[in-house]
């Protein structure tokens, strides 16, 4: 009895480490929701509830395109513009898009959550390469179906436009552009 009762307390012991080791192994997929407590977290709700999803009167940046061409772009350079990124939009001109510019370099979840259009998400390093492509990214049906795509190699940046624009421009891995 007693070897039946200290095996299944072992076998509870490496169960519990198991489970801790994957879950420490797991990539953090939501990289770009910083930490924050209770109170930061109901001011930054508010803001993106309260805020108007017409991203088109932001457009104040550029990103030229290695053929010659720009991209007008709208940043988002804070978490709570992250967070709402271009969810609630019916859509962009093949000309618009969205830069995400974050604090460090590393890898970068970007959501799909509420978007109502397909679009090509790029991961641009610091010096405005491109290191990693999602061609076509699609909308999520629902909050259970939440789509989340991430880098493999170290970004800076995310720039967002609509789809089948990085193919018909020739933006692939190794393309660079400048963030203007």
């Amino acid at each position: 009895m007693k070897r039946l009762a200290s095996n299944i307390v072992l076998g509870l012991f490496v169960l519990v480490l198991v489970t801790l080791y994957g879950i420490s192994k797991q990539p953090s997929v939501y990289s770009f929701l910083p930490l924050i407590n209770d109170e930061q977290t109901t001011t930054q709700k508010d803001a993106v509830t309260n805020s108007s999803t017409d991203v088109t009167q932001m457009f104040d940046r550029e990103v030229a395109l290695p053929n010659g061409d720009t991209i007008n772009v709208a940043v988002a350079d804070n978490p709570v513009e992250r967070i709402q990124g271009l969810s609630g939009l019916t859509g962009l001109e093949e000309d618009e898009g969205m830069l995400f510019i974050f604090d460090e370099t590393g890898k970068h979840g970007i959501w799909m959550k509420n978007m109502n259009f397909a679009i090509d998400i790029l991961w641009l390093d610091e010096t405005g390469r491109v290191v990693h492509v999602v061609n076509q990214a699609p909308v999520s049906q629902d909050d259970l179906d939440l789509l989340v795509y991430q880098n493999d190699e170290p970004a800076k940046y995310v720039l967002e436009v609509p789809a089948g624009v990085a193919e018909a421009k020739d933006l692939e891995v190794g393309a660079q552009v400048q963030v203007l």
